[in-house]
């Protein structure tokens, strides 16, 4: 009779145990900062949706979108790395190692180019608003963007596109919105007014630029751009360190993962 042969699992060592636990941990770290980042995809694509159509739908829903797909891929692989850390199976650690090799190589290939295009996109924004203050507020079939542009202006006490003091909103009186208005014509809409407890201080002074052009009293006369852009700015250094802590989490895992598969052996 032929011989049965049997694989036998060797016992971890103690350093071969320790190994496994951290990576469970780190997997675990890694699970929740994918949950975060899905979270922040999520706010961000809804967020997006408000103001796409002023600053371009392209740049903010696509930048949600790869949060929302960097999220997922995190909880994917923190699931992965913890079946192969506690089942002590190869197969799964090259895996996992493998493929967190090449995350961590595609994050920093998309960091860099975030990085050295980040002034054409915001070029890309501002001409986008632009284009939408002039041809599109005020217009028949353009209500979302009459809105949006309304609800910005409004949130961050803003007007016009660019610019301080006269520079900024001195842009409306070169829109359709204002050309399609029956004389006597508003200078600015309503939302660029100034606000007290929500409601617009002295509206006719306002939307006439009273006292005079060049010094209104009742505008906000700082461009909605800049504020906007440093909003986005704040909150970039949020996502960029969660994105940084991501990485680290990812190097201790890849060396976690590759001495533990080092340590697993089988005999017959």
């Amino acid at each position: 009779m032929g011989k049965t042969e049997v694989k036998i699992k060797k016992k971890l060592s103690c350093g071969a145990k320790c190994l496994k636990f951290l990576l469970c941990a780190f997997n675990l770290i890694f699970l929740i900062a994918g949950i975060a980042v899905l979270a922040v995809g999520i706010y961000v694509l809804v967020a997006a949706k408000k103001v796409a159509a002023i600053f371009g739908s392209e740049l903010l829903l696509n930048s949600s979108y790869v949060l929302m797909v960097a999220g997922a891929v995190a909880i994917l692989m923190a699931f992965l790395g913890c079946c192969g850390a506690w089942k002590e199976i190869r197969c799964i650690l090259i895996t996992y190692f493998i493929a967190l090799l090449i995350i961590f190589i595609a994050e920093l290939v998309g960091g860099v180019l975030a990085y050295v295009y980040r002034n054409e996109g915001k070029d890309l924004a501002k001409t986008t608003m632009e284009s939408t203050l002039k041809n599109d507020y005020g217009m028949d079939g353009k209500s979302h963007i009459t809105e949006e542009w309304d609800a910005m202006q409004k949130d961050f006490a803003c007007c016009g596109v660019e610019g301080n003091t006269t520079d900024a909103y001195q842009l409306w009186p070169h829109s359709s919105w204002y050309e399609a208005q029956v004389p006597p014509r508003y200078k600015v809409p309503a939302s660029c007014c100034v606000r007290e407890d929500n409601e617009v201080r002295n509206k006719n002074a306002c939307q006439n630029l009273l006292p005079s052009p060049d010094q209104p009293s009742d505008v906000n006369t700082e461009g909605c751009f800049n504020k906007v852009y440093q909003s986005v700015l704040d909150n970039s250094h949020i996502i960029g360190g969660i994105g940084v802590g991501i990485a680290f989490i990812q190097i201790f895992g890849m060396v976690f993962a590759i001495c533990l598969f080092r340590s697993l052996s089988w005999t017959n």
